[in-house]
């Protein structure tokens, strides 16, 4: 029987690739707790509680490792945030059913109903 071979270099890249998917994933945990701690869970989150007829998502695998806890709804008002605020939500909790509701406002300018460190924390990436 021939034994798997394989060379230091493969294996360094191997552990190269995991590492950098690890860390990413380990940065989109933090970003989503850090938004978390900001808003107090104060955006119209529902999480825990199974709703009736609406199919739960899973959480990425990696995520169930470091401990994340899976957030049910989100609600989110097209008023007060972005196009890329509601991006980078999406991404943040790619579990949650994204409820989006209202209007665009017809400024120019890219004013959000967010707290200044809230909105900063959406535009990092």
């Amino acid at each position: 029987m021939r034994r798997l071979r394989f060379t230091l270099r493969t294996l360094l890249i191997t552990v190269t690739v995991v590492a950098a998917w690890m860390g990413w994933n380990v940065h989109l945990v933090h970003e989503r707790q850090e938004f978390l701690r900001l808003t107090h869970g104060g955006i119209g989150f529902t999480d825990g509680m199974k709703q009736l007829g609406v199919p739960q998502k899973p959480l990425p695998f990696p995520w169930n490792l470091l401990g994340t806890k899976p957030i049910q709804q989100i609600n989110l008002d097209r008023s007060k945030l972005s196009d890329h605020e509601i991006y980078k939500l999406q991404l943040l909790f790619p579990e949650a059913n994204h409820n989006i509701f209202g209007s665009r406002k017809a400024t120019t300018e890219k004013s959000t109903g967010l707290s200044p460190e809230v909105a900063e924390l959406l535009r990092g990436f």
